[in-house]
């Protein structure tokens, strides 16, 4: 039991903190993009988290971190932050939502019983490529 309990208190020591609640004060959709560009391509951020959790076979690690990435990295920056200033707003749904699919996949690949790091890493890729396309519609501001 106290081998688990430190395990637990290692992992969340070491996952990643995200400055934006969903509930929390409006954020400016250069705000959001700064920060989706941070998850995206700092080494600190979110994929890459996803990513060294993938590569190590972390897949408890994994799991419990898709559980809550959901809630910062689409409802905040991608819908409350950027959706807003989007031009197609129904290609922004669109986008928005497969990033939550993208996050259920990688979810579903690192369930006991269900590991697989092949099938997390193609999700993972989806998860890059829709924020990448996300980002690259035009906005109306």
């Amino acid at each position: 039991m106290q081998l688990a309990l430190f395990l637990c208190g290692v992992a969340t020591a070491t996952v990643p903190s995200f400055p934006a609640a969903a509930k929390g004060p409006k954020i400016s959709p250069q705000e959001a993009e700064q920060q989706i560009l941070y998850e995206l391509k700092n080494p600190k951020g979110g994929i890459a988290y996803m990513q060294r959790q993938i590569d190590e076979g972390n897949f408890e690690a994994l799991m419990e971190f898709t559980k809550t990435y959901d809630q910062s990295l689409r409802k905040t920056y991608l819908g409350k932050g950027l959706k807003p200033v989007i031009a197609d707003g129904n290609r922004a749904t669109e986008l928005a939502n497969a990033v939550t699919f993208d996050l259920i996949g990688i979810n579903r690949n690192a369930r006991p019983g269900q590991t697989n790091a092949v099938g997390a890493n193609q999700y993972l890729q989806e998860l890059r490529d829709d924020i990448q396309a996300f980002l690259a519609l035009p906005r109306t501001e």
